[in-house]
C-alpha cells in the first residue's frame, strides 16, 4: 500500500505536497506585497518630485521678451509632460500589482479548495 504523507490542518487532512504548495504560494504573495510596496514608494516619490519641478517651473519668474516667455512656456510644457508620464507609470504599476496579487490570491484559494477535495496535484 502506497500511502501519501498527510497532515491534519484545521480539521482537514491534506498531503504534505499540497501543504508545501500552499505555503510557497503564500510566501510568494508576501514577497510580491513587499516588492510592490517598495516600487510604489519609489514611484510616488518620483511623482512628488515631478510635481515639485512643475510647480517650480510655473512659479519661476520670467522676462517680458518673447524669447524669455517662450523659454518659460517650453520648460513648463516639458515639466508637465514629465509629470504626466510618471503618473501613467504609477497607474500601470498599481494595475500590475493588483493583477499579480489577485492572481496569487486566486491560486492560493484554488489550492486550498483542491486540498479539501484531496485531488490537488494528482497526476
Amino acid at each position: 500500500m502506497n500511502k501519501k504523507a498527510s497532515l491534519k490542518v484545521v480539521g482537514e487532512e491534506i498531503d504534505v505536497k499540497t501543504a508545501n504548495k500552499i505555503i510557497k504560494l503564500m510566501e510568494k504573495y508576501i514577497e510580491l506585497e513587499g516588492k510592490f510596496k517598495e516600487e510604489r514608494e519609489e514611484i510616488n516619490n518620483r511623482v512628488k518630485a515631478a510635481k515639485a519641478d512643475l510647480k517650480e517651473k510655473v512659479e519661476s519668474p520670467h522676462g517680458t521678451q518673447p524669447a524669455e516667455i517662450e523659454n518659460k512656456l517650453t520648460s513648463v510644457e516639458i515639466a508637465w509632460q514629465d509629470w504626466e508620464e510618471v503618473q501613467l507609470e504609477r497607474t500601470e504599476l498599481n494595475k500590475n500589482a493588483r493583477n499579480d496579487l489577485s492572481d496569487v490570491r486566486k491560486k492560493i484559494k484554488e489550492a486550498i479548495e483542491h486540498s479539501k477535495q484531496g485531488d490537488l496535484f494528482d497526476e
